[in-house]
């Protein structure tokens, strides 16, 4: 059963991922690839969010499993991160790339980090 709600939540991630990174690329978009930025920022503050949701309740571990898992899984997008990274660098963008895999990784951690805390 854990695993069709990992399915569940994880098709739910993957058709928000790509709901919300179409319409920021659409208004927004340009060098940077911003819609990848925000939904990957937004899930570490949620994953930060679930953690102590998760921890301080006596919830299923089906729900945990199908949002952070499922949900959170198929809604962050460090292999695309990844992929993105790699274009820029062939596209000879060295300057981009590295912003946008520095900002990711510190303001990502950052944002877990931040949840935990001001949700503690």
């Amino acid at each position: 059963m854990e695993f069709i709600f990992i399915g569940l939540g994880g098709s739910l991630g993957a058709l928000a991922r790509y709901s919300i990174n179409i319409k920021i690329q659409q208004k927004w978009g340009g060098l940077f690839p911003l819609g990848t930025f925000i939904v990957n920022m937004l899930g570490s503050l949620i994953i930060g969010v679930l953690f102590l949701v998760f921890s301080s309740m006596k919830l299923s571990s089906i729900w945990q499993s199908a949002s952070m898992l499922g949900f959170l899984g198929a809604f962050t997008t460090y292999s695309t991160f990844a992929y993105e990274i790699v274009l820029l660098i062939q596209d000879k963008k060295f300057y981009t790339a590295f912003k946008y895999a520095f900002a990711s990784i510190v303001l990502g951690l950052a944002l877990v980090f931040s949840a935990i805390m001001l949700l503690a």
